[in-house]
């Protein structure tokens, strides 16, 4: 897939063999991790996604035996709010 040079920088911080990691739950469902240290995954997301998504994804993950962190790229966003 297209993958973001912000999501790639924040990727590259960690150790080649902690990134794009395969995971399997108990119903044989597959998913790649961005970043996966210790039972912990970190998703890195750049384009929009759906709370519904957002809540696939940490249900299987969790349920999968992993904790889940999220890095959202929000800096556009930011910059278009006027206060």
């Amino acid at each position: 897939y297209d993958m973001s040079e912000w999501h790639r920088n924040w990727q590259n911080c960690f150790p080649k063999e902690c990134q794009e990691v395969v995971i399997k739950n108990v119903k044989g469902e597959i998913h790649r991790a961005d970043v996966c240290i210790n039972r912990i995954v970190i998703e890195f997301q750049h384009s929009k996604i759906t709370a519904e998504e957002v809540k696939k994804r940490n249900d299987f993950y969790t349920q999968a035996g992993y904790n889940i962190i999220w890095i959202f790229d929000v800096d556009k966003k930011i910059k278009d709010i006027t206060i």
